[in-house]
This record gives C-alpha cells, structure tokens and sequence, in this order.
C-alpha cells in the first residue's frame, strides 16, 4: 500500500475518533500534519473528543506543522484561523500533500476551489474500506453517529448505497 501525505483538521480528528478508527489513518499517511491552531482546538485539557488520542500520537505518526497564513490567497472571512492554517500548510507543501482531511464544509469547498484534494470524514471511512483496514463502512458511521457526531441522513444513505451495505434497494 502507497503511504499518502495529509493535513487533519480537527472535526476530522473528533469524527474518527468518535468511529473508533482514528488510529488507522497511521497505515494512510505518512507524514500526517496538522496545523498548531488545530492541535490548539483540540488539545484544551478539557478532555474534549479526540484529545487523549491526538496527544498520543503528536511526535508519533502525526506532525504539528506551523503555518504563515499572510501568503494566503483571499478566502471566506468567515474561515476560523485554524482553518486557514490548514490553507495554508496545503500551499506551502502544494507538491508533497495528497489530502486535505477535513469535515468542514466551508473548508472543504475553499480548499477545493484552490485545487486541493479534501477526503471528507466518511470519504475517509470508505478509503479505510478500500485499503481493507475496516471490512465494512456501516458500522463505523453507525458509531459515530451513536457518538454523537453528526451525519446527514442523505451522505449516510448514499456512502451505504454506494458501497453496497444500504439495506433496501
């Protein structure tokens, strides 16, 4: 299997966690960064959702990275600082990242719009499929979604439909 390069943002981290499969994203990406503000919003010692696994694998399999968002091009005002940290370790390292791994959707969208490839939270749980690391998708989105993190009813149906574990026809 092909090691890809990644940027995390944290509804990603806090998603899979919440899936129980955040650990996995280690057999992905080598290197895996994320961005000092986004370790910040995670890691507030207040024992928020992801935040004893990020700890455990920063300086392990996960890069916290700096970022100079001055450089950035224009993006929505309404983008949080560790957002644009994200844009902006994705520009800085344009040749060398694959993914931008983000449950945001403004997020997702700017960084697409500036021609960056973005693996949403499920779009992950299907590659961690695909790469034979879960056996089925369904159950860990079922997880998360027990866990409370939140996944449209129709991105649900259609990840189901499209890997073939939807229920009905």
């Amino acid at each position: 299997m092909t090691t890809l390069k990644g940027i995390l943002d944290a509804n990603m981290v806090i998603g899979l966690v919440k899936g129980d499969v955040f650990g996995l994203l280690r057999s992905l990406y080598t290197p895996l960064y994320i961005p000092s503000r986004v370790k910040q919003e995670i890691l507030t010692g207040q024992g928020r959702p992801g935040e004893e696994e990020l700890a455990h694998a920063l300086g392990v399999w996960i890069t916290e990275i700096a970022a100079d968002v001055q450089g950035l091009p224009p993006v929505s005002a309404s983008l949080s600082v560790a957002d644009r940290e994200v844009l902006a370790v994705a520009a800085d390292l344009a040749n060398a990242i694959d993914h931008i791994l983000t449950g945001d959707d403004q997020l997702y969208q700017e960084a697409e719009r500036a021609g960056h490839t973005c693996f949403s939270v499920t779009d992950v749980v299907v590659f961690l499929k695909e790469q034979q690391l879960i056996p089925s998708v369904k159950p860990v989105l079922d997880q998360m979604i027990r866990n409370g993190f939140g996944i449209g009813s129709d991105t649900y149906e259609q990840t189901l439909r499209i890997e073939g574990e939807w229920p009905g026809p």
